[in-house]
């Protein structure tokens, strides 16, 4: 190549260098005005309060009927009357009726185990059914001339007759097995077991019943079970968002796991009753949460979680404002909760402390 064409392509090459150059700064520069620019919080206060801390665990539950129990057959015979689902019987109403016969509901912690009679050759009948017997005449009206005493007497025979006489029974004064059911209180009717003909079995279950009151069913992980106690308040969120109090009122023994979860959770059952039961009848059969208190610090002092200033040192502070002064106050810190956290330190209830706006 001719010397002038050397000279001609390195004063070009030189320029494309100077030109690049620029474009580079000017590339650089504009990404600096494109960057974020990372600003400084405004920073308001805030005051030192002192409260209770509470860490709260939510839980899974369903509000039914309290009291779930079957009703079990303790004679045969032939169903000729079936309950109606959700009714609400009391003592001395009949709850089924077997070869045309009612049973009937009277309150007691016992089931009738044996049939009652005034034995022909005058011996003693006495024992706690019959005097659960003579309390539940009694209190239908019907008296036993003195007070019960677990003797079956004339006088127990004579308020017996003139309850079977009200009651459309034959007024025998002997009260056959299987004539009365015992249950703890009124009694709301659930699901019959059985239909109008079936062939009854003595063992056989008739009908499911429940308490007349509400209560929450909570299937509680086992390793969880030591979070709560009998008497226990809880926090119940039902389905309108209502937060309604409640008290545990019963913890099962019985360990189980849900087919419904295949995690294979050990479970127990706990219930809980509101305390203000009306709440909770709206929704009955509908999910609602749990919250226990599983962590709590009372009477703490506390402040937000984000006034707390990390230390280069370790640990952390809080720049108290004083009039119009900012000193920094090393804070040793506790339980976190709802945005807070405790705190001790030299600080004091109502001191500003400062945090980002």
């Amino acid at each position: 190549m001719p010397r002038q064409g050397w000279v001609a392509l390195f004063l070009v090459l030189v320029a494309v260098l100077i030109v690049g150059g620029f474009l580079a700064v000017d590339r650089l520069a504009g990404e600096q005005e494109d960057g974020v620019v990372v600003e400084k919080p405004e920073l308001g206060t805030t005051p030192v309060v002192r409260t209770d801390l509470r860490r709260v665990e939510t839980f899974p539950a369903m509000v039914r009927h309290a009291g779930f129990r079957l009703v079990i057959s303790a004679t045969g015979g032939i169903v000729t009357r079936v309950p109606d689902e959700g009714a609400e019987l009391v003592r001395g109403e009949s709850l089924v009726e077997v070869d045309g016969r009612p049973v009937f509901v009277f309150y007691g912690e016992r089931p009738m185990w044996r049939a009652l009679r005034l034995p022909p050759d005058g011996s003693e009948v006495e024992g706690p059914d019959v005097e659960q017997l003579e309390l539940n005449l009694e209190a239908l009206g019907y008296p036993i001339g003195s007070e019960a005493d677990r003797i079956l007497d004339d006088g127990t025979v004579h308020a017996l007759r003139r309850w079977q006489a009200d009651a459309g029974l034959d007024e025998s004064g002997a009260l056959e097995l299987g004539r009365i059911v015992y249950v703890d209180g009124p009694v709301r009717v659930g699901r019959s077991l059985v239909e109008l003909g079936s062939v009854l079995a003595p063992g056989m279950p008739i009908v499911e019943v429940s308490e007349t009151t509400q209560e929450v069913r909570l299937d509680l992980p086992v390793d969880r079970r030591d979070r709560i106690s009998v008497g226990a308040s809880v926090g119940v969120r039902l389905p309108d968002d209502v937060t309604a109090p409640g008290t545990v009122h019963d913890i099962g023994m019985v360990v189980f796991q849900s087919v419904e979860d295949r995690r294979g959770v050990d479970l127990v059952e706990v219930a809980i009753r509101l305390d203000d039961p009306r709440l909770g009848a709206p929704y009955l059969g509908f999910p609602v949460d749990v919250e226990i208190v599983t962590d709590e610090a009372v009477n703490v002092l506390a402040v937000p979680v984000k006034a707390l200033v990390a230390l280069s040192e370790g640990g952390y502070a809080v720049e108290v404002e004083t009039g119009g002064e900012i000193t920094l106050v090393g804070v040793d810190t506790g339980m976190y909760a709802d945005g807070l956290v405790e705190v001790e330190g030299e600080i004091a209830a109502g001191d500003l402390v400062r945090v980002p706006k």
